[in-house]
């Protein structure tokens, strides 16, 4: 008798077939965990716009009860009280509900009106439902993808390939794409850091956050690095099928493409050599000067440059560095305001119970922050309270000057209030550190300031020496705090008058206006001559 164990006979056929269901079996645990983290993504998104939606309630509340117990409410409800008591007198005894919902729209216009802008979500775009599309203009334009002739729009489109997603802090971008759609342009802006659901078959998901201007989120494209390259070859393939079933969707036949980040770079290119839709780059930091970016970037950025139609630099600097690579297609459009916004700033309580003279700051608190400036004015200047808006940065740390009794930091604030922030601020600061990246910096909050003729004193900034007769500028430390005690006891009502000029001469309707000027040469073949504005 054979003792020995006899081993089964291998099977290769039913081998393979189990390695291959094993290897099925991973690829779909593989597709389900990327549709988790899509969802996952997709819900982090809807949280933030709760949150921002919750934030900006909350804002508009806290606004309206300051005007409800301001001194000219009380003053002026006795007349509106008269006013509602002859209309019923004179008028129907009982309104129409047609009337009592025109009287309600009206007063929530009117709140509106009175706190500014607030983006408007589309039902039908969350839906994933077409945006209409304006009554075209017949052309004779061909399309290169069908190679049939379509009509074009009477105005363009512009896609945005962004460098900072919709909600986040309002600042140049956003300003561009808002005035760009309010000059009859679409804008679908492409929120960088935003991923729609898995399983979107469009590949896409388009919000309306103005109007004429949608929010892009394109479905997940992969782990990739933002500032540590471009968009490699298979993430570059599933960005331009999306961008495509985009174009298809909305019929988008005559565009320009605006990029705000050499990652773009090879998603602008393919745009221009499949749909012959114009790149124009929107240049607005010496991207080499920030700690996170990839040293690779910088040969990306002048492939940008040499790639794009048009270049927009927001500094003297930038057109100093760029000019001689790009001659006649480089234009400096510098930073601006939104003047009519800031101007509808009006008495209130946001700051009650701070003891003046409020020294204040709104915008990013990040690495050109100069912390040791602060720390040393608060120090030296305790009777002054500083007042900061704005969110620290990932990595930055604020502790040493949370724990000053004269300093507030009150977080990010959102865009409507700022006004009445601004209107409480005895006088404005910009203590940003001076080197390479803020050389080439043109600080949009300098014009914002200005709106209201406020006093404001800066370090010593490259950009900010064209406007040197209208802040008060440091060389050092010490003679940052002599000019703050300075820009505390002004007293030139000229010079208010001055600033709230320049500022009204620096918006960013002027801006875009410009910037669409560059846009027509370019299309028309044009272009000729470095501008400057």
């Amino acid at each position: 008798m054979d003792d020995k164990v006899r081993l089964p006979e291998k099977d290769p056929p039913k081998e393979a077939s189990v390695r291959s269901e094993c290897e099925l079996s991973s690829q779909e645990s593989e597709t389900l965990r990327r549709e988790i983290a899509g969802l996952r993504s997709v819900n982090a998104q809807l949280l933030n716009d709760v949150r921002w939606l919750q934030e900006e309630v909350t804002a508009r509340d806290r606004l309206i009860q300051g005007i409800y117990a301001g001194r000219v409410w009380r003053m002026v409800a006795p007349l509106f009280h008269v006013h509602h008591f002859a209309r019923r007198l004179l008028g129907p005894s009982q309104p129409s509900e047609a009337r009592r919902g025109g009287e309600a729209a009206e007063s929530l216009i009117g709140v509106a009106a009175a706190t500014g802008p607030r983006p408007s979500v589309d039902a039908r775009a969350d839906a994933g439902e077409p945006i209409p599309c304006r009554f075209p203009v017949q052309d004779g334009r061909c399309d290169p993808r069908t190679g049939t002739t379509r009509e074009r729009p009477e105005h363009y489109d512009v896609l945005c390939l962004g460098v900072l997603d919709w909600d986040f802090v309002f600042q140049r971008p956003h300003q561009i794409a808002v005035h760009l759609a309010q000059a009859g342009h679409r804008v679908f802006y492409v929120s960088p850091g935003k991923r729609c659901a898995p399983h979107e078959r469009r590949g896409f998901v388009a919000r309306q956050r103005r109007e004429n201007v949608y929010e892009i989120a394109l479905e997940d494209y992969g782990p990739v690095k933002f500032w540590g390259g471009e968009a490699p070859d298979d993430s570059l393939d599933l960005i331009c099928a999306a961008l495509d079933s985009l174009r298809q969707t909305y019929d988008v036949v005559d565009a320009v493409v605006l990029v705000q980040q050499p990652f773009w770079r090879p998603v602008s290119s393919r745009l221009r050599q499949t749909l012959g839709w114009r790149i124009v780059y929107d240049c607005m930091d010496d991207w080499a000067g920030f700690a996170e970016v990839d040293p690779a970037v910088r040969a990306i950025e002048r492939e940008l440059v040499r790639e794009s139609d048009l270049m927009l630099v927001s500094s003297q600097t930038l057109l100093d560095k760029w000019a001689d690579s790009k001659g006649d297609q480089c234009v400096l459009v510098r930073n601006a305001c939104d003047f009519n916004h800031f101007r509808l700033a009006q008495p209130n309580d946001l700051l009650d119970g701070m003891k003046r003279p409020l020294v204040g700051y709104f915008g990013a608190i990040a690495e050109w922050f100069d912390f040791e400036l602060v720390q040393l004015l608060a120090r030296e200047r305790p009777q002054y309270t500083f007042v900061f808006l704005g969110w620290p940065a990932p990595g930055i740390d604020v502790s040493r000057l949370r724990g000053l009794p004269n300093v507030h930091f009150l977080g990010r604030q959102v865009y409507s209030l700022l006004p009445y922030y601004l209107y409480n601020f005895d006088a404005c600061v910009i203590p940003f550190l001076v080197n390479e990246l803020t050389q080439a910096v043109d600080p949009v909050k300098l014009y914002e300031y200005i709106t209201l003729g406020k006093p404001v004193v800066a370090t010593r900034m490259a950009e900010l020496l064209n406007y040197a007769g209208y802040l008060y500028i440091a060389d050092s430390h010490r003679d940052f705090l002599a000019k703050l005690d300075a820009a505390l006891i002004e007293s030139d009502a000229d010079l208010v008058r001055r600033r709230t000029d320049l500022a009204q001469r620096n918006t960013w309707h002027a801006r875009v206006q410009l910037i669409e000027e560059h846009i027509e040469r370019i299309r028309s073949g044009t272009a000729d001559g470095v501008s400057v504005s």
